[in-house]
């Protein structure tokens, strides 16, 4: 619940990417999440840690997603800044 706040963000990032026509980072943000991290983490840490590895596996997962995500996103920003085309905005 600590990390709920925050995964407002990686949903308007995903909102983000397709916008301004770069769907691949909005594709990549959702199955990394769910199948590089969610899948193996999910099987693996109730295992070693009990029922409270899925918690704590739930929060690094987000944390490290919405990190990545905002990086991302920062990434795009001074990308479209350095654009000099205004063409394409009217």
């Amino acid at each position: 619940m600590a990390i709920l706040p925050a995964l407002s963000f990686i949903f308007m990032a995903m909102t983000l990417f397709p916008s301004v026509d770069k769907g691949k980072p909005a594709m990549i943000i959702g199955m990394v999440r769910q199948f590089v991290f969610y899948i193996p983490a999910m099987l693996l840490l109730p295992r070693f840690i009990g029922i409270g590895g899925v918690y704590y596996g739930s929060f690094a997962i987000d944390a490290v997603i919405v990190l990545c995500t905002m990086m991302m996103v920062k990434k795009e920003f001074n990308c479209l800044r350095g654009k000099k085309d205004v063409k394409n905005f009217i």
